[in-house]
């Protein structure tokens, strides 16, 4: 039985530089995702005697998702430590309207529990400049500043060599592998004969899919496009790709002028690959496998066996009967058939002879399995 779909809570926050901001509130337990981007709201009191009470302001804001609803009072209690409540338009050295300390909330529950904390925690509210709002349309920031500062530590790594990882794909955004040197430029994966997904060696989220690669003769695995654009940040004024789950540096999008085609070359040990045994033929189409049936008993097939290997005619009913059992039963690597394992490796007609006691039949080297049912 499945178990039921955890729900999400999401909360805003505003208090100076979202990308501090940020950085500090991924690090609380319960911290799923983080966003930077803006919120619109009237961020000015009449009491405080400013000109502009009521004016509608664009306040840098930081979209949190947490799990479960109960951390929501933790994430408060941290927010109220990384910014100064009391000062106003002005957090460290940034000034300015944009900078203002707002805590958005988006339920009565959240609006109960930040009152209840200003009580708990006896905040005179006479000087507090930190305002209480109702959440409003957020726009998400660029790509750039997302993560912009950090990146979410390595919880449960796959990488195929954890030094190079930590050298290139670890508070990185220039250097890259030795080019022809990762796992995943081998022909297999470069061509997309290796059905499946690359993850983030880091957070384990789906980047791109096998069916978007692409050969670019740049020593590094090259891919289309992404499974999907949120899927990953892309900095517009450097190039550079990174996990947008967890700000992993990943590689370069490239741009060949004369071919008028862009790529995302991705560093091999950035990735972790996952097959996929639903997609299994190349370029990654969805085209299940064709189930056997058997139409003849276990008797008749070692009869026809037999047959076949004393040379005996066979009539076109019984060819057919011997030819589909033997290449959907066992066969996996005749490519008309589209049969192949996990690895993408055929299984040698020889075993299937021996597994079922007969002489195996000669097979000049590098033969396929259908050269026994040439006519």
């Amino acid at each position: 039985m499945n178990s039921p779909k955890k729900r999400v809570f999401t909360a805003f926050f505003a208090g100076g530089c979202f990308w501090n901001v940020e950085k500090e509130l991924s690090r609380v337990i319960g911290v799923k995702n983080t966003q930077v981007g803006y919120m619109k709201g009237s961020i000015y009191k009449p009491e405080w005697g400013i000109d502009d009470t009521g004016k509608s302001v664009k306040v840098e804001t930081v979209k949190v998702d947490f799990y479960p609803q109960s951390k929501y009072p933790i994430i408060l209690e941290r927010f109220f430590k990384i910014h100064n409540p009391r000062s106003l338009d002005h957090q460290g050295n940034d000034k300015g309207s944009q900078y203002r300390g707002v805590v958005f909330y988006n339920s009565p529950k959240q609006k109960r529990d930040y009152e209840l904390f200003i009580k708990k925690k006896k905040i005179n509210t006479s000087s507090l400049r930190t305002v209480l709002l109702k959440a409003n349309t957020f726009k998400i920031a660029e790509d750039f500043h997302q993560k912009y500062s950090f990146q979410k530590p390595c919880k449960n790594r796959k990488t195929e060599n954890s030094g190079v990882f930590d050298r290139i794909c670890k508070n990185n955004t220039q250097k890259a592998e030795p080019p022809k040197s990762g796992k995943y430029y081998t022909k297999g994966y470069r061509v997309g004969k290796m059905v499946g997904k690359y993850n983030c060696s880091c957070c384990g989220s789906p980047l791109y899919s096998s069916k978007d690669t692409y050969e670019s003769g740049s020593g590094w695995p090259s891919f289309k496009e992404p499974i999907k654009r949120s899927f990953i940040l892309l900095n517009e004024r450097t190039n550079e790709i990174r996990c947008t789950q967890c700000g992993l540096h990943l590689g370069h999008r490239i741009s060949e002028t004369q071919k008028t085609l862009m790529y995302d070359c991705i560093n091999s040990v950035c990735l972790n690959f996952v097959p996929n045994k639903s997609l299994r033929i190349k370029g990654g189409s969805t085209q299940r496998k064709r189930q056997f049936k058997s139409t003849i008993s276990n008797d008749k097939y070692k009869e026809l066996i037999k047959k076949k290997r004393m040379k005996k005619n066979l009539t076109k009913r019984e060819k057919k009967q011997l030819k589909d059992t033997l290449f959907y039963k066992y066969c996996k690597c005749n490519l008309d058939f589209e049969r192949k394992n996990e690895n993408g490796y055929g299984i040698c007609m020889h075993s299937i002879y021996k597994r079922r006691g007969f002489k195996s039949p000669s097979l000049k080297r590098g033969s396929r399995c259908k050269d026994i049912f040439k006519k």
